[in-house]
């Protein structure tokens, strides 16, 4: 019995130390914070509190390495499993909320002055993501849903003196309390019926005792629609251009990336518990409409953050038709698709951040990085490369990720679809082309409408290195290779997870 409590601390004991350092961080600052020299300079506070979690999650990051999972050990009566697909994905969130830390410490400097309990709370975000891409039980998954998106909350509304982003966290919220009552809503019918919110437990009774039980079918549904609901799937975006819009830059990079990556990896685990018959039809009538209406979308946007979040919704639809074919190579592709589409997405944000305009303020329209060539070369040129990336034009890891999803499956989708990504793909380049135009191609100038780019020395050194290292992940294709093995690995987690045990 002491054996198997040693070995449960022991797979747990990342969440414990990130728990208890997150107490310790507490005490630590409000024992600090009385004395008078800590407020005499807020550059000192600044660093002090950046110092301090720079130090606390790299130590994770070791102690994580360290305890990497040689096999699946479940936890707690199962609602929290350590395998390799929590270990890899915990590691990446590492590096996205690293990246975010840094975004706002570079744009943030002297805007806001509750420093410490931005990234305090910020922490506490990351952790209960550390626990949701691990939870295998619907109560784990909605308590870490519901402590993520309190975290959002008060993240989103942390600039008071902007209108927008007091506007954007009281839309999250409401959107997040709808969404929620829809997951509580299934997880009690799944419940009521069977007993159970335990995914293994679920996989044995679903698909060998209840397999026509229309109930449980309705509380599946509805969980299901919950999370394409916070995932931001058309026809479910209607709250992502207003919300990622209204926040920090800093905030819409965690949102766009570390939050939606987790959320994919709760998705996954809960449709490899079950893959119900009329699945398939839903992910494929989702996958055309994320084309559509992303398509479509960025022909209207005029702002920055818009015109990506449009993009991020056609991006979804690879995802959900990878999804959809419920194979163990379609999670693969999926895996990797995504991981590509993140490292472009961080790109495009960080250069975002190295340009600015007269005020230094960061660019907001479209139209404010034309004729970006005349000032910039080395940004023009990156700027470029992951446009390229993201519209998949050859020979960038764009394209043949695309292309390897459409031959793998080019036998099993109908030529429909076929014919919806071809039309939606010309759509969508020719306006990443557009982009392409107004950074290289400009013919009007305006001084005062001209973004001045920032210099890449001090604090901007880490932000050049990051684009350097991501583009040439980007631009060779040799990188696919080591996506390719780890995405199989993972995938064979998910695959097979609930078929071992």
């Amino acid at each position: 019995m002491y054996q198997i409590l040693f070995s449960e601390l022991i797979s747990l004991f990342p969440f414990i130390f990130f728990g208890m350092s997150l107490c310790f961080v507490l005490l630590f600052y409000s024992l600090i914070s009385t004395q008078k020299w800590v407020y005499d300079s807020k550059t000192f506070v600044f660093n002090k509190v950046s110092f301090i979690y720079s130090v606390y999650i790299s130590s994770f990051v070791i102690i994580t390495v360290f305890n990497s999972p040689s096999f699946c050990t479940i936890q707690f009566f199962g609602s929290i499993a350590c395998d390799s697909v929590s270990f890899y994905s915990q590691l990446f969130i590492l590096f996205l909320g690293l990246i975010c830390l840094a975004s706002y410490s570079i744009n943030n400097r002297h805007h806001f002055f509750n420093y410490f309990e931005f990234f305090y709370v910020y922490l506490i975000s990351i952790f209960s993501i550390f626990i949701l891409v691990s939870s295998t039980d619907l109560i784990s998954v909605y308590l870490c849903l519901e402590l993520q998106s309190l975290t959002i909350y008060i993240l989103s509304a942390s600039n008071k003196n902007s209108s927008f982003s007091i506007e954007a966290s009281l839309k999250y919220l409401i959107i997040g309390a709808f969404s929620s009552g829809f997951f509580l809503f299934g997880s009690s019918l799944v419940y009521g019926f069977i007993g159970t919110t335990n995914y293994f437990f679920l996989h044995d009774l679903v698909n060998f005792h209840f397999q026509e039980s229309s109930i449980v079918y309705v509380g599946f549904t509805f969980v299901f629609f919950s999370l394409l609901f916070k995932l931001g799937v058309a026809p479910f975006h209607m709250w992502m251009p207003d919300i990622v819009e209204g926040v920090e830059i800093s905030l819409s990079i965690f949102i766009i990336t570390a939050s939606k990556f987790s959320l994919l990896i709760c998705l996954l685990r809960f449709v490899s518990t079950h893959y119900l018959s009329f699945y398939q039809f839903i992910f494929l009538f989702f996958t055309v409409l994320s084309w559509a209406i992303g398509s479509l979308g960025l022909s209207y946007q005029k702002r920055v953050k818009r015109f990506l979040i449009f993009s991020s919704i056609s991006h979804y639809g690879f995802i959900m038709l990878s999804i959809s074919i419920n194979t163990l190579c379609s999670f693969q592709f999926a895996f990797i698709y995504y991981t590509v589409y993140l490292i472009s997405s961080i790109l495009i944000f960080v250069l975002v951040m190295c340009m600015g305009k007269k005020n230094n303020n960061i660019i907001i329209f479209l139209d404010e990085i034309e004729g970006l060539i005349r000032e910039n070369y080395f940004l023009t040129f990156c700027f470029s490369i992951v446009i390229f990336s993201i519209a998949g034009i050859p020979p960038f890891s764009g394209f043949f990720i695309k292309y390897f999803i459409i031959v793998s499956f080019i036998d099993i989708i109908t030529v429909l679809i076929l014919w919806f990504f071809i039309v939606f793909s010309v759509i969508n380049i020719f306006y990443y082309i557009r982009v392409i135009k107004l950074l290289i191609f400009s013919s009007s100038f305006s001084e005062n409408y001209f973004p001045t780019c920032y210099s890449f020395s001090n604090s901007s050194t880490s932000v050049s290195t990051l684009v350097v290292f991501s583009i040439l992940v980007l631009v060779f294709p040799t990188s696919l290779p080591l996506l390719f093995n780890l995405g199989y690995y993972l995938s064979m987690h998910f695959f097979f997870l609930f078929f071992s045990i």
